[in-house]
């Protein structure tokens, strides 16, 4: 017989279809057969035992939310926790704090610390969220392992070790942190370099942070290691300062590949510090929108811990969009203590569109860098050590120690306490570069190889270029322009002068000057002293009135023959009581010289 379209059944048989289909409707609804995100709500709602606190909590040992539990804690609540109590989270924590109403962790005894909250990993996926939570008096604020919890307008107010610390590859969402005076209490009584830190991302943690705020910590604002990763943006840091067991900095990379966005460090000891340190490894943070002002000693420095392994590896850091102002300056913790502005002492970084200004030592200092690395559209105002008896200390760009070869594109540097850019010792490649009123030489270069074309140099106090001791050097496009103002000399005073930039005649070791114009340089163009093979091609010197001669060559002080070369070159000189080209004790292979103006010829 049917019955509604389905066959009558024994009420035997009816029992035994019933059960099949329940067990086949469980069936369905097994854990390890769900997508796990889409239905972890249903699964948790099923088996879990939901606990509510409200009012005022007191906690005398710590508190466990065993998986599978919820704890929630209702808004305006304060929760008690007695000395070295933890709240543990193995299920799902809600804090459901609001903007009037926010929950509260704090000590029973002002005096004592307790230890926080703590995310285990077998709390990972269960949709924790904490929402306006302040946390006081704490050793450490919200420590997470392997865990996801949602973090939404947490402050975490003098923790003495950590504000948030992240370990075992934990991947939590955090909005709205406010981290203040991490470590405070704690400095000068720490037993461990491991304090006074404001969020530390490590053990392969890779967090997203929207809108962090860090002031006042003893050792780090930001402290990453042990190739984790994230993304962290719209970051504010200020006075991180007074470590003695470590490198205070507001944000510390270690051996890690992660992205910063829009992020500003204030008055710190040093501002961002990337060290690459384990060789197996791989550091590769990106910087992008970053400000980073007066700090006591570094503005940016980046470094290779291991200083005698030197190989060109790919990369070790990139920003874009850097700005770096008031280094070891009045508004410095402590003034004239800086070193650099921005210090790298490696290879592989990758640095576009920098603005280096007003800083009380070196603008951009570098050092054993390799062709790994590039800078495009650099901009060094107003830095450099005034005063500094070494004239290295107060340069805009100081490089040493280069190997070839470094690309430098659009470089910029406008008021150096002593020499523009200066090279040492540096084989590297660049273009457009426009160095202007920097107190001594504008582009200065000593036992280097660089290989330039098109560059700018105006009303330097010294010369324009001034190349000592050096070899296989090639300038292209070259304009020297009013230098030479402050030159009690005529040596310090031309445009361009080659001081034993070649000793000795060699094959493909040439200094070479090629498409070069002086105009109005205080003491003359060209100077060239104890200097051969040298090449001066398609030149063009225009002297101030009274001064000549427009070139001079004395090879007087070498013991070996050598050849200078011109080829082409004009000269407009208005002084008729010398000569426009002196050439004294040398040997000269000239082609094409066009001599204008007033003056007394040409002396050999």
């Amino acid at each position: 017989m049917l019955v509604s379209g389905f066959p009558l059944m024994s009420g035997k048989a009816c029992l035994l279809v019933a059960l099949f289909l329940t067990a086949s409707w469980i069936g369905v609804f097994q854990p390890e057969e769900l997508d796990f995100e889409e239905n972890r709500e249903q699964i948790f709602v099923q088996s879990r035992a939901v606990t509510t606190w409200s009012g005022t909590v007191q906690l005398t040992s710590s508190y466990t939310v065993s998986s599978g539990d919820e704890l929630r804690i209702q808004p305006g609540t304060t929760i008690e926790m007695s000395l070295g109590a933890r709240l543990y989270v193995d299920g799902r924590l809600s804090v459901l704090g609001n903007d009037v109403s926010p929950v509260l962790i704090t000590s029973g005894i002002s005096t004592q610390s307790h230890e926080g909250l703590q995310f285990n990993t077998t709390s990972n996926g269960f949709g924790s969220v904490v929402r306006n939570l302040t946390i006081q008096n704490a050793d450490y604020g919200v420590t997470i392992y392997g865990s996801n919890p949602l973090l939404d307008n947490l402050t975490i107010l003098d923790p003495d070790y950590v504000g948030v610390d992240l370990f075992s590859s934990a991947t939590p969402t955090i909005t709205n942190l406010h981290i203040d005076e991490a470590g405070q209490d704690l400095h000068g009584f720490a037993n461990t370099w491991r304090y006074g830190l404001g969020l530390s991302i490590g053990a392969g943690s890779a967090p997203v942070v929207t809108g962090l705020q860090v002031n006042d910590a003893i050792t780090r604002g930001i402290n990453v290691w042990g190739g984790s990763g994230g993304l962290i943006r719209d970051t504010h840091i200020h006075n991180v300062s007074l470590a003695t067991q470590s490198i205070s900095a507001g944000v510390w990379v270690e051996d890690s590949i992660l992205l910063f966005q829009n992020l500003t460090v204030n008055r710190s000891d040093h501002g961002v510090y990337v060290r690459h340190i384990t060789e197996t490894g791989v550091t590769r943070p990106t910087f992008r929108d970053t400000v980073i002002e007066n700090s006591m000693y570094v503005g940016v420095f980046v470094e290779r811990y291991n200083h005698s392994l030197y190989a060109n590896i790919p990369m070790n850091a990139q920003f874009e969009g850097l700005t770096v102002r008031g280094t070891g300056g009045p508004n410095a913790k402590a003034s004239g203590l800086c070193t650099a502005a921005l210090n790298i002492n490696t290879s592989g970084v990758y640095i576009e569109n920098a603005l280096i200004e007003n800083n009380d030592c070196i603008g951009f200092r570098g050092y054993m860098m390799g062709s790994s690395t590039t800078v495009r559209n650099l901009t060094v105002n107003g830095s450099g050590k005034v005063g500094a008896s070494d004239p290295n200390l107060g340069s805009g760009i100081y490089l040493r120690s280069v190997n070839w070869a470094p690309t430098f594109d659009d470089i910029s540097v406008s008021d150096a306490a002593t020499n523009g850019i200066h090279l040492r010792k540096s084989s590297l490649r660049g273009t457009n570069w426009s160095v202007d009123n920097s107190s001594r030489v504008g582009l200065y270069i000593r036992e280097s190889h660089p290989e330039v074309e098109g560059i700018t140099v105006e009303d330097n106090g010294l010369n324009g270029v001034h190349i000592f001791d050096a070899n296989n050097v090639l300038l292209e496009n070259v304009i020297s322009a009013r230098n030479g103002g402050s030159a009690s000399g005529v040596s310090d005073g031309v445009g361009y002068f080659y001081e034993e930039s070649n000793t000795l005649t060699a094959p493909t070791k040439d200094v070479t000057c090629r498409t070069c114009t002086s105009i109005d340089d205080a003491q003359g163009g060209v100077m060239l002293s104890s200097s051969i093979d040298v090449v001066l091609e398609n030149h063009t010197i225009v002297t101030p009135a009274g001064i000549g001669p427009a070139l001079r060559v004395d090879n007087s002080g070498l013991t070996r023959t050598g050849v200078v070369t011109i080829r082409g070159m004009s000269i407009h000189q208005e002084e008729s009581s010398t000569h426009a080209v002196s050439i004294g004790s040398s040997d000269a292979s000239i082609n094409g010289l066009n001599l204008q103006g007033n003056h007394s010829g040409m002396f050999w």
